[in-house]
């Protein structure tokens, strides 16, 4: 499904807004970027961090944020300014243990929520409300786009033993739901540090993920280069 036509979905699915909170993950430690802060440069004029805060603060689908940072980011992030209820808190040494301290936050006022890459800030509102729409009837979705490369498996010595069939290959992206509750009973159980997707905590216990269309333009700031690409997306819009 192009952009034009998830639009066009959008406009006409969900007569009654389904609304979730976010948790925002923003704890990471930026390895590949050189030394650069991710999430604090300026990109004509804006963070990458608001950026993906506004995004969220004007969806529909969204009733409260919550960010999870480091502790020198804290003052930082706090000092945003949302229309929605927004909060900072503290992450912990990985991802999902940062999404952990999220989900405490939220202290069971909330049945499900979405968790979010801070470093994504192109998201779609009609990805948020694809996800947000899945989510009302499964208890762990995520969003993504079909891989257009050919994907080789490898050994340890980078001989290829094995093509993979792209039709069956989907690039995951954020943001992802989750049901609370089955997410902190795979974290009693499980070594959080082990998993890098959110979805992949209660695959752990047995549950299905559903997987709903992203967009190729959410793209996560990663690298250096990606800034460049960011800025030649804003500088379009």
């Amino acid at each position: 499904m192009n952009c034009l036509e998830q639009k066009l979905k959008c406009a006409i699915i969900n007569n009654s807004v389904i609304t979730y909170p976010v948790i925002i993950v923003a704890a990471g430690s930026s390895s590949r970027m050189k030394g650069i802060d991710k999430l604090s440069t300026d990109i004509l004029g804006i963070s990458v961090i608001e950026r993906t805060i506004s995004t969220f603060d004007k969806s529909n689908n969204i009733c409260e944020i919550v960010v999870v940072t480091k502790q020198d980011k804290i003052s930082e992030y706090r000092k945003f300014n949302t229309n929605k209820p927004y909060t900072v808190v503290l992450g912990g040494n990985s991802r999902e243990e940062s999404v952990l301290c999220g989900i405490k936050y939220l202290n069971g006022r909330y049945e499900k929520a979405l968790i979010h890459d801070g470093a994504r800030p192109f998201v779609s509102e009609c990805v948020i409300q694809n996800v947000c729409e899945a989510l009302s009837t499964n208890d762990s979705v995520t969003c993504g786009v079909k891989v257009n490369n050919t994907i080789k498996v490898v050994d340890e010595d980078m001989n290829a033993r094995k093509t993979l069939t792209r039709d069956f290959l989907y690039s995951i992206q954020t943001p992802q739901g989750i049901s609370l509750k089955l997410f902190m009973n795979s974290a009693e159980k499980n070594n959080l540090s082990l998993f890098t997707d959110d979805t992949s905590v209660l695959e752990a216990e047995g549950v299905i993920t559903k997987i709903v269309e992203g967009d190729y333009i959410n793209i996560k700031i990663t690298t250096p280069e990606d800034l460049l690409i960011a800025k030649a997306l804003i500088s379009k819009e």
